[in-house]
């Protein structure tokens, strides 16, 4: 899992969560991953990470990130205080030659 983590004068803590396997490492060495494997690799990071604490979250996610923030909204709904979807990925469609492409790839 690629995290990139920083301070910001002590007042905010942010982190960017990579999804599995989209990294430089082959740590899983090609396994290609669910959709669903994708968000819950998410929310056990956010679970382990607010485990302690009562902070609030933004999420941000772009394209299929967006739908992940979605589903992060929906499973951490007192935590999240602000949710920003750049493009939202919402849906499949099946007419577009290019998305065709995809939902046959990722079947």
């Amino acid at each position: 899992m690629y995290c990139c983590c920083c301070l910001l004068m002590n007042l905010v803590h942010c982190s960017a969560i990579g999804h599995i396997s989209h990294g430089q490492k082959d740590y899983e060495h090609g396994r290609l991953f669910s959709l669903h494997e994708q968000i819950e690799h998410k929310i056990d990071f956010l679970e382990q990470e607010l485990l302690h604490t009562e902070q609030s979250i933004i999420v941000v996610g772009h394209s299929i990130g967006a739908y992940i923030g979605l589903e992060i909204c929906k499973r951490f709904q007192k935590k999240v205080k602000i949710f920003l979807g750049l493009y939202p990925f919402l849906t499949l469609n099946k007419n577009a030659m290019k998305q065709s492409a995809i939902g046959y790839v990722a079947r």
